[in-house]
């Protein structure tokens, strides 16, 4: 088993896929990342262990679950990563250094 799930699963975090969409999880993440620490911040993302601020918030930990950048929505995994306007432009930006045209 790949160290990035193993620290996962350490951690407490079980998840159940399918044994065919489990092995095809692993054999792209770790084609996309070569070290361990992106591997597992992958893992984090897409089992949603990253506590955005909606979660901190239900914890007590933030005092608002507003987004941290936008401030209209709340804060999610999903808001971050696909619908908060402002990060878009931080992923633009990271598509034309990573892909100049």
């Amino acid at each position: 088993m790949p160290y990035s799930i193993q620290q996962f699963q350490k951690m407490g975090r079980h998840f159940y896929l399918p044994n065919t969409m489990e092995t095809s999880v692993q054999v792209n993440i770790h084609k996309t990342a070569t070290d361990a620490a992106t591997r597992f911040f992958q893992l984090k993302i897409l089992y949603n262990f990253l506590p955005p601020r909606k979660r901190l918030k239900i914890w007590g930990i933030a005092e608002s679950a507003e987004c941290h950048f936008c401030f209209m929505e709340s804060e999610s995994t999903e808001h971050l990563f696909w619908y908060c306007h402002v990060v878009s432009f931080f992923w633009r930006d990271v598509q034309r250094i990573k892909f100049p045209t």
